[in-house]
């Protein structure tokens, strides 16, 4: 509740995993965050039909799914 309260939702996604460990006092809970912000946004992009609007012909289609 503490970093919501600091960092919007939008601006936590952006904190980098040094920032995060300072604010967090620990490097594995800052990890976790990330991690868990990375798999709501890819959860969010799927459910929009994200990954499956655009037949994958290359790795430059993959890198671009995920971006």
């Amino acid at each position: 509740m503490r970093l919501l309260k600091k960092y919007n939702l939008n601006k936590l996604e952006y904190l980098g995993v040094e920032e995060l460990s300072k604010e967090c006092n620990d490097r594995v809970s800052a990890l976790r965050i990330l991690s868990f912000i990375e798999l709501s946004k890819r959860y969010n992009k799927l459910v929009k039909g994200g990954f499956s609007a655009k037949v994958i012909t290359s790795a430059s289609d993959v890198y671009n799914s995920f971006n």
